[in-house]
């Protein structure tokens, strides 16, 4: 029982238990010789109502408070493509075809090493598997996810809207619209 004889609440137990769920499918990592743990994230984008360039977040599994872009580890046999596909559909729920392959980012204090893809979105699911553990989705705008999403993202937001040019350039990459 913890102090002051107060019993846990079920908002923490539930959260426990969501995490768990979390680690119990993220057990098996893959890294490379030098040590670096694999990964792959997917940048969703679209045209704003305004046309303006919007780009897909999503919640952390851990802190709902932070957002980021849709990736994680490599699983065996797995290559960087097919992680980033299925990483973006399980935490934000969308189905997507590869684009373009954007780069490759390693983090030093992290020991990663992420493939980033730009992605057009086909489908956007109204319930999906991170969906059903209360993380949430959002198309904000490219200031607003350089404003949300954590630091150590930050390059890979701003890498690709450099290297895929102008802002018709990166939506021609997406047929989805508003």
């Amino acid at each position: 029982m913890p102090l002051g004889g107060e019993q846990p609440s079920i908002a923490n137990e539930e959260k426990t238990k969501k995490r768990q769920l979390y680690k119990a499918k993220n057990q098996k990592r893959v890294y490379d010789e030098a040590g670096y743990r694999l990964r792959a994230a997917g940048l969703c984008v679209r045209a704003g109502s305004d046309g303006a360039i919007e780009v897909l977040l999503v919640t952390g599994s851990a802190n709902h408070d932070h957002w980021i872009v849709p990736g994680g580890g490599l699983e065996d046999g797995e290559n960087a493509s097919g992680a980033a596909l299925r990483e973006v559909e399980e935490e934000a729920g969308i189905r997507g075809r590869i684009e373009q392959f954007v780069g490759e980012f390693k983090d030093d204090d992290r020991r990663t090493r992420t493939s980033l893809f730009l992605l057009n979105v086909v489908e956007a699911l109204d319930e999906w598997e991170d969906g059903r553990l209360g993380r949430s989705r959002d198309w904000v705008t490219t200031s607003e996810a350089l404003r949300r999403i954590k630091r150590c993202q930050f390059p890979l937001l701003t890498v690709c809207l450099e290297r895929c040019g102008s802002s018709q350039a990166v939506l021609e990459h997406s047929s989805v619209q508003r």
